[in-house]
């Protein structure tokens, strides 16, 4: 194998062919390779970025630049001949197919690669300054020679030497006046706006066709633009285009090796009928870092480490020591204006240094590039964008062209709130800029006059434009027509497309439906809009635009035009849908609607259908899986809802679902209607099983309704030792319904939790089953933690949830465990199985006080293993950290700012603490139902119930060596009622002095 490279060198052709023959040799040997170092692919993609700028500088004549650059070429000739040198030798070793394994010993040769990458990294700045020098001077030569002809040269050197105006490159010069600057014309809000502009070829408002975009790149220093080849094998999308732009434009910011400027290439060839003009430009442009005090400024602001008056103190002062301030650019050649409106900020300062840059300072670098706009465009969903250009627009910013290849899509689900995003078209935002610039990005006379003219200037331009046109982003007048009943009458007269689409697929009834513009809705309907059609990428027809934005009365008075447009069966399929989004994918949004769930099901045929909820993948739903109020059930059953006990494809029946939702009252109606509360779901747990689950989530409101759910179910007959179908050696027989509150003693995000709704449930079952019941409960408490303290493996409802903030996967579905692993695992673990059956053998006939103890001795001794860990963890986190400062920090050697904070949730771990408020809350629960019991005037029966409790309670504090004071502490820090029960009225102070006196009568 050879790369035929020579060690001499016979000129800068030689040069290329050798390098243009080791970059073929690399690239066979990386395909041949199984694996290989990141470096040497990186190796390569710089070899043939360089062999592209070695043959496009191969012409030129030779002078001691040239030659300087052909010597920086001939040692990387050098450096790559040791390399393969090296791969040859180890080739040699190692003999046929094994040889591409010799490139993991990269160690060996590491040195050489990188010196080889330094060596490429020169090459490429001497070439890239030779090229850009000698165009200059070309370009130079060529100004003087027009000069002295005194002829219209075809090749045009300047953008304002003709009619034919270019992007500005992101480098401007100071003398230079760019697109998008201010001009001394005020318009009827007193704001500064541009001299009107005459319509020219389609590079002047920004044309968005096919044969105008490009493909970018980037990284901290350097930025690459080019037309991508593909645009020269297509014909061009729009038929408004009559100039077609291809090139490129290459940036690299210098600082990196100290030189505080950047170079900008540009060459882009413009091609009209019958007329080609060149456009090459080079420009250098003064840089400032990254972490500059101008940019440092910006950032404390945003990130709150210090307030508006101090950042406007010190960027006065900046303005005043430095007369270029405003021009600064950070090597990505972004300005201040930039930056600081790159996202939107939670703060009014964002809008306040806006003003003193634009309105105190009069600057405007950052605002005359085309992305600019599109930037400003992209706080849509995530800020006030409308208040944003209003604002720019007031303080003198020109839109006059815009980067419509990255203007951000409309109406989004990524958006942080889709439902309420004002505007989500830009229909408003469009018209906005059009006030103040004819034509913009695309409009046509005709959208200027639906949005600003009257009905008859509409007839007058309807025949005279098409009335389809399109703007950048697809939309024809009849999208902006919606939003005015009366221009949309006028426009249907001369019959518009009804069902065109825009940019991403949403017709003009969608914009409509939308935007809650209801009659413009119907007369779309009339007219005979495809109400079926649906966008291209979510699949969204024109119903589901209402339902996303809750404009219900909408939806529900079309369906009656749909109706009495296509008949009751149609109508009804509609409706089916129609309450699927009402009912279920917009079920969170009940606090502000114009509609009823009732209304939706008068609508529907048979109320009785099955969905699948692709959210939680469970199929063959009815909607009472999804009810979540005695309202809903009652809505149901007033519209012949007969699937009571319909279970889905989980096995998950109306009841396991309200059980887990923490809804007794609709737990209770659905069992008065004839739920059958024995039935259980694919893994034979019952709906207590999920009620009792519940419990595990700690003393919130979901375990206050969770106690009454669980009240209803026994009083309703539900056993509370049924077994589900686990086979896992902590519970042979099958996991009884308390299984999941043992899983709380266990470290979630650093916090340990007493497993006091176990103590909840084993009183549970005492009340129903008597000693032998609660035996039978403790055994299983006992020797579940058993098999923890062994280390076995569950293969249970007991395994970790798939998610850490979902510290139950009862609530959901544990991933299964095949079977044959399942024989695999308890095979491997038969010895630790048999030692613990001898072990559970022993406790048979112990009495139940004596087994509980038993199981509060084992978390003793767990709890002790969580404090020794904690600790040993945290004197770790010390040692780690040493003198390491956390916060936002401005790093100036990397040139970069950075956040040292960590959310660390294992440090400062207080396990002992985390009992105690475990059970602070337990006992807090338990007073919320005492007083309700109280109330209800049964004292017999709360006599039974409280001395149960304090039985047990006692029992924990005394072994646990917790003292009654402590958690009475603990009960006051928590005295947050709202947390807990937000509907109850409670006397913490009197519930605590009740619970000591009654423990101090128990140590009595």
């Amino acid at each position: 194998m050879d790369f035929g490279i020579a060690s001499g060198v016979a000129g800068f052709v030689s040069l290329l062919i050798q390098i243009a023959s080791g970059i073929n040799k690399l690239r066979d040997i990386l395909k041949n390779a199984e694996q290989a170092p990141a470096e040497l692919k990186q190796l390569l993609k710089e070899l043939e970025f360089l062999q592209r700028l070695m043959d496009s500088a191969k012409g030129l004549s030779r002078d001691p630049s040239f030659e300087h650059c052909e010597a920086t070429c001939g040692l990387l000739v050098q450096g790559l001949e040791k390399l393969y040198q090296k791969l040859l030798m180890d080739s040699e070793k190692v003999k046929g197919p094994k040889m591409v394994k010799t490139l993991l010993a990269f160690r060996h040769w590491k040195k050489d690669v990188d010196d080889l990458l330094r060596n490429i990294q020169a090459a490429k700045i001497n070439l890239i300054l030779l090229t850009s020098h000698r165009t200059s001077q070309c370009l130079s030569e060529m100004m003087l020679v027009n000069q002295l002809h005194g002829t219209s040269a075809q090749l045009s050197v300047s953008a304002t030497e003709t009619d034919l105006p270019v992007s500005p490159t992101p480098l401007d010069a100071s003398s230079r006046q760019p697109l998008g600057s201010f001009a001394p014309m005020t318009n009827s809000r007193g704001m500064i706006t541009p001299r009107p502009k005459a319509r020219g070829n389609c590079l002047s408002w920004s044309c968005s066709c096919s044969c105008h975009r490009t493909e970018k790149t980037s990284r901290r220093f350097w930025a690459l633009e080019y037309t991508h080849p593909a645009v020269f094998q297509r014909t061009c999308d729009s038929s408004s285009c009559n100039t077609a732009k291809y090139g490129g434009m290459f940036r690299i910011a210098l600082s990196q090796i100290g030189v505080r400027w950047a170079a900008a290439i540009q060459f882009y060839i413009l091609a009209e009928s019958g007329k080609f003009s060149m456009r090459p430009c080079f420009e250098m442009e003064r840089i400032v870092p990254y972490t500059s005090p101008g940019f440092e400024l910006i950032w404390k602001c945003e990130n709150g480490l210090i307030r508006f008056e101090e950042a406007q103190k010190g960027l006065v002062e900046l303005r005043r020591m430095d007369p270029t301030f405003p021009t600064h650019v950070n090597p990505d050649g972004k300005s201040y204006i930039e930056e600081l409106l790159r996202r939107p900020w939670i703060s009014k300062e964002q809008f306040q240094l806006l003003e003193l840059f634009m309105q105190e300072f009069k600057m405007s670098k950052g605002t005359e590039r085309p992305g600019f706009l599109s930037l400003c465009a992209k706080w849509i969903g995530e800020g006030p964008h409308i208040d944003l250009l209003e604002t720019l627009l007031a303080l003198g910013f020109d839109a006059t062209v815009v980067d419509t290849q990255n203007w951000p899509e409309v109406s989004s689900p990524n958006w942080l709130s889709e439902s309420m995003t004002p505007d989500p078209f830009f229909v408003e935002y469009i018209s906005t800029l059009c006030q103040d610039n004819q034509g913009f990005a695309g409009l046509a006379p005709l959208h200027e006059a639906i949005v600003f003219g009257s009905p008859d200037s509409i007839r007058e331009f309807a025949p005279r434009f098409d009335v389809n046109g399109r703007n950048f982003l697809g939309q024809t007048p009849l999208h902006f027509a919606v939003s005015n009943t009366l221009h949309l009458k006028v426009l249907l007269e001369f019959n518009p497309e009804l069902d065109v689409p825009d940019k991403y697929g949403n017709t003009p009834l969608m914009y409509a439906a939308a935007e809650n513009q209801e009659e413009s809705v119907m007369m779309l309907l009339d007219a005979g809009a495809d109400a079926y059609a649906r966008e291209s990428r979510y699949n969204r027809t024109f119903i589901a635009y209402g339902a996303l934005r809750d404009h219900w009365k909408l939806v529900l008075n079309c369906l009656s035009r749909i109706e009495s447009l296509e008949g009751k069966k149609v109508a009804e399929k509609w409706a089916e849908d129609a309450t699927l989004l009402f009912h279920v994918k917009y079920s969170n949004r009940r606090g502000k609607r114009d509609a009823t769930f009732h209304q939706f099901l008068a609508k529907c045929g048979d109320v009785n259908f099955l969905y699948d909820n692709l959210n939680t993948g469970n199929l063959k739903n009815t909607l009472l899986h999804n009810a979540s109020s005695v309202s809903d059930l009652d809505a149901l059953l007033d519209n012949g809802f007969k699937l009571i006990n319909h279970s889905n494809s989980a096995g998950r029946h109306p009841l396991i679902e309200a059980a887990g939702r923490d809804i007794p009252s609709l737990v209770e109606g659905l069992l008065n209607a004839g739920a059958d509360i024995e039935l259980r779901d694919h893994w034979h747990r019952t709906a207590l099983h999920h009620a009792l689950a519940r419990l595990g989530t700690g003393a919130t409101n979901a375990a206050y309704e969770a106690m009454d759910t669980i009240r209803i179910f026994v009083a309703h007959g539900a056993d509370l030792l049924s077994r589900d179908n686990c086979r896992c050696p902590c519970s042979p027989e099958g996991c009884l319904p308390g299984v999941e509150l043992m899983h709380s003693l266990d470290q979630k995000w650093g916090v340990a939790h007493f497993p006091a709704w176990a103590i909840e449930w084993v009183c549970l079952v005492y009340e129903s089953k008597g000693t032998d019941g609660a035996k039978i409960a403790i055994r299983s408490l006992l020797r579940r933690t058993k098999h923890e303290e062994m280390g076995m493996t569950h293969v249970c409802c007991r395994r970790p949830p798939r998610f850490p903030w979902h510290p139950s996967p009862f609530s959901g579905s544990p991933s299964y465990i095949p079977d044959d692993d399942i024989d695999d695992i308890l095979e491997e673990e038969s010895e630790f199985i048999e030692i613990l059956e001898k072990e559970m053998a022993q406790s048979t006939d112990q009495e139940y006080e004596l087994l509980f103890d038993e199981w509060i001795r084992h978390i003793k001794s767990s709890l002790a293993v969580l404090c020794k860990e904690a600790a040993e963890y945290d004197q770790k986190v010390k040692n780690d950290k040493n003198d390491k400062e956390s916060g936002l920090q401005i790093d100036h050697k990397n040139d970069c700012f950075v956040s040292l904070q960590s959310f660390n949730f294992l440090e400062g771990r207080d396990p002992a603490g985390d009992v105690k408020t475990s059970l602070a809350y337990y006992v807090l629960c338990l007073g919320i139902q005492y007083q309700r019991l109280q109330a209800s005037g049964n004292d017999s029966s709360l006599a039974s119930w409280y001395l149960i409790r304090m039985r047990g309670l006692h029992r924990v504090l005394d072994i646990m060596e917790f003292s009654a004071s402590q958690i009475a502490h603990e009960m006051k820090s928590a005295r947050n009622l709202s947390r807990i029960y937000p509907r109850s009225v409670f006397e913490v102070e009197r519930w605590i002095q009740h619970f000591l006196s009654s423990i101090l009568e128990r140590e009595e």
